[in-house]
């Protein structure tokens, strides 16, 4: 009996030893910024830092707090141009590209890294509400045409909530169902564990890339990512600097069968037809993969690309809306040298999805 209370209490010490390394160890990268939620007196660091971008020309360093920043982006500027969508667009503003210098004063990119179909929606719907929007330019990614591709709209759920209902969409089942593990029960687990590891990663792999540029070779004001005052990123030279032919990813993020959903579909209708009402412009930016991508050697990676362009066009057409890009690179006579990696075009580039070379 002794021997078998000692191995309990020994069991017990070490789950509680190893729940505390990696609560210790999550603590310390916390990549979600699980603590600013839970910190009761944190004041209003997303209005001060949203105040700092917009206030500083050459732009601030990037925070992975994406969401809570564009929220607050969308609900406090007066802009008469929006750009919505993924990582991919959040270059786009009128020095990029042509159609919007053409039709905008002031433009303001709510991208996040890997919106999805519901982000698209929480966006339109502030912005949409405003009198002086007059266009929205949506970003149009390969799992856009899917439900619930992405969660951390729950990472700003009144804003969430205040654009779906502006527009009128659906309290669907699957955004009220499946409660998300509050923030201090995520510390102690392992999936947050493996997030912040693979960040950590990454941080360490782009910091060691930055420190192997020649002398003068870093930007000003310093090689590191930031945003812009109007939302757009700006990429630090580093990565402007990498060798165009080195291995790449195959660019297959999120594509998977089935390509599209008849109810995503139609949630798109609901938030373009909407803002059509308000008078307020709006167009389709499909950007282009890869040439790599484009070997096909993946075939469900094209497969996928090609359904969910065929769904952007025929909506655009049945809604009589604008279409720029597409995610082929061919048409557009793109090469290796006009890509950060597999799905990320450099700015100066974007401009050419508007001048398909076979028109």
């Amino acid at each position: 009996m002794l021997r078998q209370t000692k191995l309990a209490t020994i069991t017990i010490g070490t789950a509680a030893l190893l729940l505390a390394g990696v609560a210790a160890f999550n603590i310390s990268v916390d990549a979600n910024n699980l603590l600013l939620d839970m910190h009761p007196w944190r004041g209003d660091e997303i209005g001060d830092y949203v105040a700092e971008m917009r206030s500083t020309p050459a732009g601030i360093r990037y925070s992975s707090q994406e969401r809570r920043i564009k929220a607050r982006l969308a609900q406090t500027t007066k802009a008469d141009c929006y750009i919505i969508g993924s990582s991919q667009i959040m270059i786009a503003n009128r020095d990029t590209l042509p159609y919007l210098e053409s039709h905008c004063t002031e433009t303001v990119n709510l991208g996040v890294s890997g919106a999805a179909l519901e982000d698209a929606g929480m966006f339109a719907g502030i912005v949409g509400a405003k009198e002086t929007t007059r266009l929205v330019l949506f970003g149009i990614d390969p799992w856009g045409f899917k439900l619930n591709q992405d969660r951390r709209w729950r990472e700003v759920e009144p804003a969430f909530w205040q654009g779906r209902e502006a527009i009128g969409l659906p309290r669907r089942d699957d955004l009220s169902g499946d409660p998300e593990t509050p923030a201090i029960f995520r510390l102690f687990t392992y999936a947050y564990l493996d997030r912040n590891w693979r960040v950590l990663r990454k941080e360490q792999e782009d910091a060691e890339e930055a420190a192997a540029q020649p002398a003068g070779a870093a930007g000003d004001p310093g090689d590191y990512m930031r945003f812009m005052p109007d939302g757009t990123l700006g990429y630090p030279q580093f990565l402007l600097n990498r060798d165009p032919m080195r291995p790449l990813e195959d660019g297959g993020y999120r594509i998977e069968e089935p390509f599209t959903d008849a109810e995503a579909i139609t949630e798109w209708k609901a938030i373009i037809t909407w803002l059509r009402q308000r008078k307020i412009e709006v167009a389709l930016l499909i950007p282009s993969y890869h040439p790599r991508v484009w070997d096909c050697q993946n075939q469900t990676i094209c497969d996928g690309l090609k359904a969910a362009e065929a769904a952007a066009r025929s909506l655009a057409a049945e809604m009589g809306i604008k279409v720029i890009g597409g995610y082929d690179p061919r048409p557009f006579a793109l090469t290796p040298a006009d890509y950060i990696d597999e799905r990320h075009l450099r700015p100066e580039i974007l401009r050419r999805l508007e001048s398909p070379q076979n028109e």
